[in-house]
């Protein structure tokens, strides 16, 4: 059976392969002597290509000051190794999506795909800088012998996951016992189809365990995409919640970080997924934050804890005994939900909490005013971090929290968001009193001067600011608030953006 299968993806036209294009800008970036003009003379006729790059470098992960229109101007910025993974991520998920079959899960693949991928470029900039932009097209193409099992052996993939929903085990797991062999070694057998270099071969082929006969900067690759793809599944649901401390684990053991520097790149993956998916035109569906997936296993552990000491109480012989020890059970009970509503570093709601309240304001067509939402983004916090260590990091988001909640007493509900943003929405009369709190908010948070080792740290923050219309969504309202966060930021930071009222 494997043999079969192996030999079916090295000879399937069922998948595409890399255009022309892309397969020349990997020729040269893999010599390394080519020159942006060798490289923008082919990125140029390939109009999609070319517009893709010039969208990827204007994005805010870039932060460049102004628009670049000019693709050798963008490749000459970018560089030769940003350059590669662009025309491999845009030639894979153009070649992917011009090319779909019935009965793959299409959202859920690219979903994990990219997560990987973020993932795997998070994990290597802190751990192994040098190799971040292979890290993160590595992670992009993990994913791909699963579209390959599905494409040459449909029956067998659909076969593979009834297994996985029927026995609750993971996919690596079911795949291995149906085909007997996993998905990442039928990626690896397609990637060498495509004559990728040989260590990228390697390292999605391990990114399911096997690095065995692996040594030398391929074995450190492979690593960081096995630990990209435990977050992948951590992230994309494939394993419970309740996980996340396994998860955590297998990041610092493999790609050598501390705590902090593995909580920082988790909790930056879902933004950034989310901005890579709008910038490759990719449907990816539901995404999950960081602080959701915590609050997740915190509840979920109450839950656990409950329910054992619950049943344990059960067992006492005497009625009286056991149902005082229900009720301290529940007081119990009460405290962990609270604590899994709550963020432990600033003390503000958290995203889940936040994004309940948010439905209620938004349920309740018939209140008086109109729902505004503020999201807010510390400006050059990562300098912070950087210059001073996280704990200073970690002082200023406490006093930025302290100064949203003065701030916004009374008037909206205020929690962080993830990471450096917070979030807060409320009714208002008119839009002119909304405006006037946003920009009370970031006054609140311009005062903020955090002392820390004989420095002054002063703070400033960008806020995007939207209006519901009837039947406007949380996510629309929260995608818009976004966006002018976006533009808060490229006009020159601590300033307030405001947005029109959304349509339904």
């Amino acid at each position: 059976m494997v043999i079969e299968l192996m030999g079916l993806v090295r000879a399937t036209k069922e998948l595409p392969a890399l255009p022309a294009s892309a397969v020349e800008v990997l020729r040269l970036t893999s010599a390394g002597d080519a020159s942006a003009s060798d490289l923008a003379a082919v990125i140029e006729r390939d109009p999609s290509l070319a517009a893709k790059l010039l969208k990827l470098v204007n994005s805010p992960l870039f932060g460049v000051r102004r628009e670049v229109t000019n693709v050798r101007q963008a490749v000459a910025l970018a560089g030769q190794r940003v350059v590669r993974v662009t025309a491999l991520s845009v030639s894979f998920s153009e070649q992917i999506n011009t090319k779909q079959s019935a009965g793959f899960d299409y959202e859920s693949f690219w979903r994990s795909s990219l997560t990987g991928a973020v993932a795997g470029r998070l994990i290597a900039r802190a751990a192994a800088p040098e190799i971040a932009e292979e890290a993160f097209i590595a992670g992009l193409l993990a994913q791909i012998g699963r579209l390959a099992a599905h494409a040459v052996a449909p029956d067998l993939y659909a076969r593979a996951i009834e297994m996985k929903d029927r026995d609750g085990c993971r996919l690596r797991e079911a795949e291995r016992a149906v085909f007997g062999v996993t998905g990442a070694a039928l990626g690896r057998a397609l990637l060498e189809r495509w004559n990728l270099p040989g260590s990228l071969c390697a390292a999605v082929g391990a990114s399911q365990g096997d690095d065995a006969g692996l040594d030398g900067p391929v074995r450190r690759l492979a690593e960081i995409v096995r630990a990209a793809c435990a977050v992948s599944e951590l992230f994309c649901r494939e394993i419970g919640a309740v996980e996340i401390d396994l998860v955590r684990e297998e990041v610092r053991r493999l790609a050598g970080l501390d705590e902090h520097a593995v909580e920082d790149a988790l909790a930056s993956i879902d933004t950034h997924v989310r901005q890579i998916a709008r910038d490759m035109s990719l449907e990816i569906g539901s995404t999950a934050d960081y602080a959701e997936i915590r609050t997740q296993a915190a509840a979920e552990l109450a839950r656990l804890t409950f329910e054992a000491e619950t049943e344990r109480t059960a067992t006492l012989a005497r009625a009286e005994e056991a149902e005082a020890e229900a009720r301290q059970l529940h007081e119990e009970s009460k405290h962990i939900i609270r604590a899994a509503t709550t963020d432990s570093l600033t003390g503000l709601a958290n995203r889940a909490a936040f994004e309940q309240r948010l439905e209620e304001l938004l349920s309740a067509p018939n209140a008086a005013g109109r729902v505004a939402l503020f999201l807010m983004d510390v400006d050059h916090f990562k300098v912070f971090n950087d210059t001073y260590g996280h704990q200073a990091g970690d002082e200023v988001l406490r006093a930025v929290a302290a100064a949203l909640r003065d701030a916004a007493r009374g008037e909206a509900a205020v929690a962080r968001w993830g990471g450096e943003e917070f979030i807060a929405a409320g009714r208002f009369r008119t839009e002119r009193e909304a405006v006037g709190l946003g920009d009370r908010l970031r006054a609140a948070i311009a005062a903020v001067c955090v002392r820390w080792d004989g420095a002054a740290l002063n703070v400033t923050a960008s806020v995007g600011v939207a209006f519901a219309a009837a039947g406007t969504t949380a996510e629309r309202l929260i995608g818009d608030a976004d966006a002018r966060l976006y533009e808060a930021k490229r006009a020159g930071r601590n300033r307030v953006v405001v947005s029109s009222a959304l349509a339904a």
